[in-house]
């Protein structure tokens, strides 16, 4: 697994928590102190999937397994179109960010 630049975390971090957060950490009020990281191996590792060859399918995939199956949350009406939403905007920002 690659290692994304520090500068890049803040920024995929960001996407995970706003648009996949699949657990709903982002209404706790103190979230950012308590569980900064939370998502931060699923999202690694999405990067690495990317950068790999894989579709925005392939990721998409990936993150509503973990939802589903790894974190033991089931599937929800919102898990494919979060999931989809979230591989889609790691996708566009690792196009478009410069480390």
């Amino acid at each position: 697994m690659s290692i994304v630049p520090g500068n890049r975390w803040e920024s995929l971090r960001e996407i995970a928590w706003s648009i996949w957060d699949p657990i709903g950490l982002a209404n706790h009020p103190d979230w950012k102190r308590d569980a900064p990281d939370e998502y931060d191996n699923y999202v690694q590792h999405a990067a690495t999937l990317f950068e790999n060859g894989a579709s925005i399918v392939d990721v998409a995939t990936y993150l509503a397994h973990i939802e589903a199956e790894y974190m033991s949350l089931g599937v929800k009406g919102t898990t494919a179109d979060r999931a989809r939403r979230t591989a889609t905007a790691i996708k566009q920002y690792l196009e478009t960010a410069t480390d």
